[in-house]
């Protein structure tokens, strides 16, 4: 009967979406309308079963309760065919008796949001939400037969510099391998003494932390609690950000992003539902852990995604200024077009072994010199073959140069400026906004002139447009960047910045004072501060701060350079 119920709903709210296409219709109904960014997943949502009865009597733009949400929740929990189990005689909460909310304290996905409290009209946050649907995950994950068989557990994730990146490898799942693991199946949910479901935590709080600093500009607004959660759906693109790298996590989820968030916990996990709804093709959003390698080298490309739980292959589609120009099925979760790859060619059925970097990079892009838009579709398939009905997709661009030494000076072959003429002509000026501080101690906006190579300008612009919407607005009373000089010194070639000299010493191994006079990061306003606003905005764009390149020479706390040097 529940069923038929949310069936015909479905067919009624698809009903009512294909009559808003006509400008001429008049409803006498006061039933609302989603969003039509978000029609196509809504009904997609009625139709698999998870919008409860007359979700459509409110608004779908308004923000969504924390007892509305857990009815969602639990929708989504029957589809995926989890046990419900049996509610306590005492009532967890004393401010609602509500069935969903005890099932979801049950089932371990809420805590509420104090001793005994739920808060059941309170609006959901986005970091809320991130907590509920990471548990949510983990709950499908660890209740699935296939759970996490095709995850390979001694296979790290490396870019081209060393890197481990830990979004999908082995380290991105330590702390859960560690508790239950088994040959094929693990996992990280655990039974308490009151019947009630525990979870582990997704990751660790270093691994979160550094997530959520590298794809987001405000992983700082997000509370400790919710960090690892955040972390592990942003990851695996169950849930993305507000625009501008931003996670908002304290904003409010509406009910049509609460219905589309727990679609995607379901698509993820197991989208055979969502197939059998009917549906032909939706995409899942970019998780985080998409990643792009950030080089500016031609044939430097190198595509890695998230491993998806039940995929044991995967369908590849590389564009070129939106044009499709390279499709393969491949077993592995990346496509190296550096280095020689095995392949699984889906139209031969059969492997193949790319033995020329340039061959393969030049059969997708071509040998032109010229910027390249590009994007990266990724289908998972299924054990049978069937390519799922989501899929990945993130654009990316790819820049004409052969190698750093081009992207600097214009020859592969010279990593440095023949001359201070030849120097200027490759030099931009830029304007960019900064903090000031006053004589008493406030910060008021300001702006400073900056030289720098004309080929990472606009990247500045960014680094400088971070450090001034951080969080602890640092000030920069001056800064450098390009200034011609003797011998190899990236200053010359404009891809270095010195901010705040004084304040920020270049001291030798033995302690003596090359240049500046302190650095005393916390208690002076201007030096910085190690893992602060201004390290992370110039890490995250690839450059690279002194003090963490170990230099034979000592250590220099004003200097940024692209190349560590």
């Amino acid at each position: 009967m529940k069923t038929r119920t949310f069936r015909s709903a479905a067919l009624a709210l698809i009903f009512i979406i294909l009559l808003s296409m006509s400008a001429s219709v008049t409803y006498a109904n006061t039933n609302y309308l989603p969003s039509s960014w978000a029609s196509q997943k809504i009904v997609i949502s009625a139709t698999a079963g998870i919008i409860p009865e007359d979700f459509d009597a409110q608004p779908f733009t308004e923000s969504i309760t924390r007892k509305d949400f857990c009815e969602v929740l639990i929708n989504t929990c029957r589809i995926f065919g989890i046990t419900l189990h049996e509610l306590p005689v005492s009532h967890p909460f004393t401010d609602t008796t509500d069935n969903n909310a005890e099932n979801a304290y049950m089932l371990g996905l809420t805590q509420g949001t104090d001793i005994g409290i739920f808060s059941p009209d309170l609006p959901l946050t986005r970091e809320m939400a991130a907590v509920m649907l990471s548990k949510l995950r983990m709950l499908f994950q660890s209740s699935s037969n296939n759970g996490f068989e095709n995850f390979n557990w001694n296979h790290g994730d490396w870019n081209h510099a060393g890197d481990l990146y830990d979004f999908g490898g082995d380290n991105y799942y330590h702390n859960a391998r560690n508790h239950g693991a088994s040959e094929n199946h693990y996992s990280i949910v655990s039974t308490t003494s009151t019947g009630s479901l525990a979870y582990s935590l997704p990751m660790d709080e270093q691994q979160a932390a550094r997530l959520l600093v590298e794809y987001s500009t405000d992983s700082n607004l997000v509370s400790g609690w919710a960090q690892n959660y955040m972390a592990d759906v942003y990851a695996l693109g169950i849930l993305s950000g507000t625009g501008e790298d931003k996670l908002d996590p304290k904003s409010d989820i509406t009910r049509e992003q609460a219905v589309l968030l727990s679609l995607n916990v379901l698509a993820y996990c197991d989208e055979s539902q969502i197939r059998a709804a009917g549906v032909a093709e939706c995409v899942l959003p970019a998780p985080a852990g998409i990643f792009i390698s950030p080089s500016y080298y031609m044939s430097d490309v190198y595509l890695r995604w998230n491993t998806i739980p039940l995929a044991s292959a995967y369908d590849i589609t590389v564009f070129k200024n939106g044009i499709s120009s390279y499709t393969m099925r491949i077993c592995s979760n990346y496509l190296d077009l550096q280095t020689s790859s095995s392949t699984y060619d889906q139209y031969s059925e059969s492997f193949a072994v790319t033995n020329n970097a340039n061959l393969l990079y030049s059969s997708v892009f071509g040998g032109d010199k010229k910027v390249i838009h590009a994007a990266l579709k990724v289908v998972p398939v299924n054990s049978n073959g069937e390519p799922s009905v989501f899929f990945l997709k993130r654009e990316f661009t790819i820049f004409p140069w052969a190698n750093a030494s081009e992207m600097i000076t214009g020859d592969p072959e010279k990593s440095q400026f023949t001359n201070i003429s030849q120097a200027n002509l490759n030099m931009k000026s830029i304007k960019v906004k900064v903090w000031n501080l006053t004589a008493s101690g406030t910060k008021k906006p300001a702006s400073l002139t900056l030289t720098i190579n004309k080929n990472v300008a606009e990247n500045m612009k960014k680094i400088f447009e971070e450090i001034y919407n951080g969080k602890g607005k640092f000030p920069i009373k001056n800064a450098q960047g390009y200034s011609y000089r003797s011998g190899t010194s990236q200053h010359s070639n404009g891809t270095a910045v010195d901010i705040n000299p004084t304040e920020n010493y270049f001291i030798s191994l033995d302690g003596v004072i090359k240049s500046g006079s302190i650095w005393k990061p916390g208690n002076n306003p201007y030096s910085i501060l190690p893992e602060g606003d201004v390290v992370h905005a110039f890490n995250r764009y690839g450059w690279h701060w002194s003090p963490d390149m170990n230099w034979s020479n000592g250590k220099d706390y004003m200097h940024f350079s692209l190349n560590g040097k």
